[in-house]
């Protein structure tokens, strides 16, 4: 009976954890995590921000200056990797969202999903969090 339970639950294990970040190349070559979400693209060649939601505006909506701000620092924390972005999502449905903003209050979290240049690779994530709305932001965690 044994062997057939560790087989099992070995491929069971597999599954959820394929199941958990799953994301897909949109015809439009943007990434999207098969969930509906709240969601702004960002270029990092470009400065233009573009806002679509199918969420309700809640207490902690961002501003496309706060999320400017954010991505800036987010860059800035790329400029010390290997890593070359090619753009950035804010993206409320990115693993590091979920595991951040069991710590960190919602109107102080802003998690990005980013596209890597030259890469075959999923997306990265970083999470970026602010003491409050008059303070910088900090990048607390990057990963996939």
């Amino acid at each position: 009976m044994c062997k057939r339970l560790f087989p099992a639950l070995f491929i069971l294990l597999i599954i959820l954890g394929a199941s958990g970040c799953s994301y897909t190349k949109n015809s439009d070559n943007t990434i999207s995590s098969g969930h509906s979400t709240s969601e702004s693209t960002l270029s990092s060649n470009s400065s233009v921000l573009s806002l679509s939601s199918n969420e309700s505006v809640s207490s902690y909506d961002f501003s496309d200056e706060e999320i400017e701000s954010a991505k800036k620092i987010a860059e800035a924390y790329y400029k010390r990797t290997i890593w070359k972005p090619k753009s950035y999502q804010f993206d409320k449905t990115n693993c590091l969202y979920g595991d951040y903003s069991k710590k960190y209050d919602k109107d102080r979290l802003v998690v990005f999903t980013v596209t890597i240049e030259n890469s075959e690779d999923p997306p990265r994530g970083i999470a970026l969090v602010r003491a409050d709305s008059n303070s910088d932001w900090k990048v607390v965690g990057e990963g996939y």
